[in-house]
């Protein structure tokens, strides 16, 4: 675990320890109803299991994925919630201790003012997440028209739906999936992209929606590429030529579905007696662990990727993180439109005519839709599916058309 995890963990530890030891009695007047009170708020702590329940989360190797899902569900719901309560009673007990010292105590009606409002800060934000588990499903559907300076004149107007993320291994249910596949369809679109992530850790969680993502249909093909969670690195394997045969059981399954996976290399898109290049690499990250290459040999190559090409040729590059636009594509002038997922939009945040805001804004700078840097554009695609909250708020599951034409 990081050290970054391992601190907020602690910081979530103390702010329920401390939540249930002064929330509980704040409530109540006498000590026997205290104690009851006491053990009902510390109940969620043994329940959870504060360091049980998260190597569980984070293995995915004793209980189903769907239960897996929903625990950690669960379990982040409780974090919001006890760390908000936790936080909001100990910021009023330093402030007291500030203002009056150890030797005056707040009055009984204060104290139960804390606790409500303690109560309150932390269960209004429980509730709309709790809101948010309907919007799993809930698909947004978003255009976006770009004009790119080498798109080639006879191509005015080609569309390219661009989904991510699918997370299949976090999905609990199949007439959804199958709608929006037929909308999707419908759409009639000259191409399809999916930028990564197809599963959670292994290669098992995609078999059951094969029948239904392979039924994906565009003029000119679906391609596709590798996110960081299809590598396998967030669980434990016994060796790693079982992580490799998992890897490569994963390349099968983008075949079964009928889709061209892309791995630091390039496809020719020929229509209307004019091409392009698709670019596709493997993972590519600049965050932590992702630093260093995600399975020791593997890591994003645009050079690679461009083997061959002329430099006037116009190129679109599929790269599943966001950061990696800023830190290397930026260098390749030739390449002028990228297409990344992986940050879900935080799958909570704001988006509205007065406010755009997500908490994935504060690691990912390019968090959500479409930024241009001079004649380079980036569409980052809030993702499809979902992973450890098993909902959204806010910041919906999408499909994305996107309508490239020459710039004139």
């Amino acid at each position: 675990m990081s050290t970054t995890f391992l601190l907020t963990f602690f910081l979530f530890t103390f702010c329920l320890a401390y939540a249930s030891r002064r929330a509980s009695h704040l409530w109540v007047r006498t000590t026997r109803r205290a104690n009851l009170a006491k053990k009902v708020w510390f109940a969620p702590l043994v329940l959870i299991g504060l360091w049980i329940i998260p190597v569980i989360l984070f293995t995915d190797t004793i209980i189903s994925d769907i239960i897996n899902n929903w625990i950690r569900g669960i379990w982040f719901l409780s974090l919001i919630f006890y760390s908000l309560v936790g936080m909001v009673l100990l910021l009023a007990r330093i402030w007291h201790l500030i203002r009056h010292g150890r030797n005056v105590q707040p009055s009984e009606g204060r104290r139960r003012f804390l606790a409500i409002t303690a109560t309150g800060i932390g269960g209004i934000p429980v509730l709309t997440m709790m809101g948010g588990l309907s919007n799993a499903y809930r698909y947004q559907y978003r255009k976006a028209e770009i004009s790119l300076r080498s798109w080639p004149k006879k191509l005015d107007g080609f569309r390219i739906i661009h989904i991510s993320d699918l997370h299949t291994g976090s999905f609990t249910k199949k007439k959804p999936l199958v709608e929006a596949v037929d909308e999707i369809n419908a759409i009639d679109a000259d191409l399809i992209v999916f930028t990564g992530d197809l599963v959670n850790d292994t290669a098992d969680e995609v078999e059951e929606y094969i029948p239904i993502f392979s039924k994906l249909r565009a003029k000119h093909g679906v391609y596709s590429i590798l996110g960081n969670h299809d590598y396998g690195d967030y669980r434990p394997w016994e060796s790693k030529k079982a992580k490799q045969e998992n890897l490569e059981k994963l390349y099968r399954a983008h075949q079964q579905l009928g889709w061209r996976l892309l791995l630091n290399e390039h496809a020719i898109i020929e229509a209307s007696e004019a091409q392009f290049a698709l670019l596709g690499v493997h993972y590519w990250g600049n965050i932590g662990r992702f630093e260093d290459q995600p399975n020791d040999t593997d890591r994003g190559d645009i050079k690679k990727a461009k083997e061959s090409l002329q430099e006037d040729m116009m190129k679109i590059l599929l790269s599943h993180d966001p950061s990696h636009f800023d830190a290397e594509v930026l260098n390749h002038k030739d390449i002028e439109l990228t297409l990344s997922g992986h940050t879900h939009g935080a799958q909570f945040g704001v988006e509205n005519r007065w406010l755009r805001w997500s908490p994935s804004q504060y690691f990912y700078p390019k968090w959500a839709g479409l930024y241009k840097v001079k004649d380079q554009f980036l569409y980052v695609n809030r993702g499809f599916g979902f992973l450890g909250y098993p909902g959204r708020v806010g910041i919906l599951p999408e499909v994305t058309q996107l309508i490239l034409r020459k710039k004139v």
